[in-house]
């Protein structure tokens, strides 16, 4: 084997490698639009939060959610993470992690469009 099909080698491995690891980042980013509730779109205040997760969390995930607010139980529901007094810019991050189905508000939608 030549030096230069070897650099390729290595050089289309680098590639394989980035896609897999960047395409869940890319995905998040790319259907951030669908998770945010739209009652939560325009709020720029802090807001009481639940994350609806399609599978019941374990200890890692909501240690992860807890860097956007504070834990605030379940909601009632096991697949349910309740996060307190989220600002508005943590609320766009969450909305990009591909793991989560929707984030919506703790009590009831009063938003009309």
């Amino acid at each position: 084997m030549s030096t230069r099909n070897a650099a390729i080698r290595v050089f289309l491995g680098l590639i394989i490698i980035g896609a897999l690891y960047g395409a869940p980042y890319l995905v998040g980013i790319a259907t951030a639009g669908s998770r945010l509730s739209p009652c939560l779109r325009d709020t720029k205040s802090a807001s009481d939060i639940v994350v609806k997760l399609g599978f019941i969390p374990g200890p890692t995930e909501i240690e992860e959610l807890q860097r956007y607010g504070r834990y605030g139980g379940s909601g009632g529901n096991i697949q349910n993470i309740v996060l307190l007094g989220v600002p508005e810019r943590n609320r766009e991050l969450l909305s990009r992690l591909y793991w989560l189905e929707e984030i919506a508000t703790v009590g009831p939608c009063h938003k009309t469009t």
